[in-house]
């Protein structure tokens, strides 16, 4: 599935979508989530619960999607 009709089911609460948008980006949120090379659960939590917001936050800049 593409990744602007999987966002565009995401924002309608698509439980699928979400599921699939979140293992596509969950290797960059792990990666995110090291300080000093360490793993921290913490931030990987919060990137993980703000990328959600993200995908119900986010606005196609145009119609042409």
């Amino acid at each position: 599935m593409e990744i602007v009709k999987l966002i565009k089911e995401a924002k309608k609460k698509d439980e699928l979508s979400i599921n699939i948008l979140y293992k596509k980006f969950k290797p960059l949120l792990i990666k995110n989530s090291y300080i000093n090379n360490r793993f921290d659960e913490d931030i990987f939590d919060e990137l993980s619960i703000e990328f959600l917001r993200c995908i119900d936050d986010f606005e196609f800049q145009n119609n042409d999607f």
